[in-house]
């Protein structure tokens, strides 16, 4: 009785938008690989730095699929320490993507553009 009573705070815009983010983090970090597979096989691409970025890119990897994984939970199950900590998660992903987007080894245009 006291579950009927209590709102529910779960949300279908959330679970739609992990839903869709969940598919898209997989098809960005599969191109993400081939890429730097391409830039490791074919392009001047020093080792240390292919492995030092690959390690990051499979670190981002697992949080970002633990940060929907803890969002998908805190929405269905209605818990909002799951939430705030998917959120959390936010913040070294974010990091981890503006090194790998901007700080990074330049992208492979410009490579391409240079040789």
């Amino acid at each position: 009785a006291d579950r009927e009573m209590r709102p529910r705070i779960s949300s279908l815009p959330l679970q739609l938008v992990l839903f869709f983010d969940g598919w898209f983090l997989l098809v960005f970090y599969l191109f993400e690989l081939c890429l730097f597979v391409y830039k490791a096989l074919i392009l001047p691409y020093p080792g240390r730095n292919v492995a030092a970025e690959l390690v990051l890119l499979v670190f981002l990897a697992i949080l970002d699929a633990m940060r929907v994984f803890l969002g998908v939970k805190g929405n269905l199950t209605e818990k909002n320490v799951s939430l705030l900590v998917s959120l959390v998660f936010i913040v070294p992903i974010f990091f981890g993507y503006t090194f790998i987007l901007f700080l990074g080894r330049p992208t492979c245009v410009t490579e391409v553009r240079r040789s």
